[in-house]
């Protein structure tokens, strides 16, 4: 019998199997890197040495990556992501390798890369806090010393309705954990879309605070060296007090 753990995994990669699913991530592959993303990969990632894609999906970052001289490994859930990744990538005269994994035990030695991305939110796909830690740690371990890993989330303060809801929903989960029902975390939800995919039913995710992510990170073993929201990167203008309430935040750690 699954765990409610090992059900919630399965949901996700569900979800993802759909074929409106896997149309919609290779269909974005076109758009390439968003503004904010390519901005904090210039910044802390160099083109020397191994990036490690997490959650690659169907190919969006890493092919972009590719074409502009980064040596790129990219990993996914979905098998058919990586297959239809690893297609287009072929259709596009890129090199670069895709495989099969899940970020809760890459099959890397350790200190194999230079850098490591964990875009497009899929740090949030993960359930349970401890198995997220679980992740970061993966990818600690299989970056070198002094290696970067970046990261977004959606901010669970971005907006007045997600803040009331939270606030409802994790009291009310509080009050069910000490009579023993065994319920959600803090900042869990359900989701029905992701992107404008139009598939069936709904899948786990969770919504970080800002420092949360800290938190999560730094008991991974990372040295955090800065946060941004989405705005503040394409505005080029720092505005810490507002930070949380993008929706969008990417966050650039380092191996010590």
């Amino acid at each position: 019998m699954k765990s409610g753990v090992e059900k919630i995994f399965e949901e996700v990669k569900e979800k993802y199997l759909q074929p409106e699913e896997l149309e919609e991530w290779t269909n974005i592959v076109a758009e390439g890197l968003t503004l904010y993303e390519e901005r904090y990969i210039k910044k802390y990632i160099d083109k020397k040495g191994k990036l490690l894609d997490i959650g690659c999906g169907g190919g969006r970052e890493g092919i972009a990556l590719a074409s502009d001289g980064y040596n790129v490994f990219g990993i996914d859930l979905v098998v058919p992501m990586v297959v239809n990744a690893r297609k287009t990538a072929e259709k596009m005269n890129q090199k670069l390798r895709y495989s099969a994994m899940n970020a809760l035990s890459l099959g890397f030695k350790n200190n194999t890369f230079n850098g490591l991305l964990m875009l497009g939110q899929v740090l949030a796909f993960i359930p349970l806090r401890e198995n997220r830690i679980t992740a970061l740690k993966e990818a600690y371990r299989v970056l070198k010393p002094g290696g970067k890993i970046l990261l977004t989330t959606h901010s669970r303060n971005s907006h007045l309705k997600y803040r009331i809801y939270f606030f409802v929903k994790d009291h009310l989960r509080r009050i069910l954990k000490r009579f023993g029902f065994n319920t959600l975390e803090p900042g869990d939800r359900f989701a029905t879309t992701v992107g404008n995919a139009k598939s069936k039913g709904k899948h786990y995710l969770h919504m970080y605070s800002m420092a949360e992510t800290f938190e999560d990170l730094t008991a991974a073993g990372f040295k955090v060296l800065h946060c941004n929201s989405r705005k503040e990167i394409i505005n080029n203008k720092e505005t810490p007090n507002r930070r949380e309430d993008d929706y969008y935040l990417i966050y650039a750690a380092e191996k010590r």
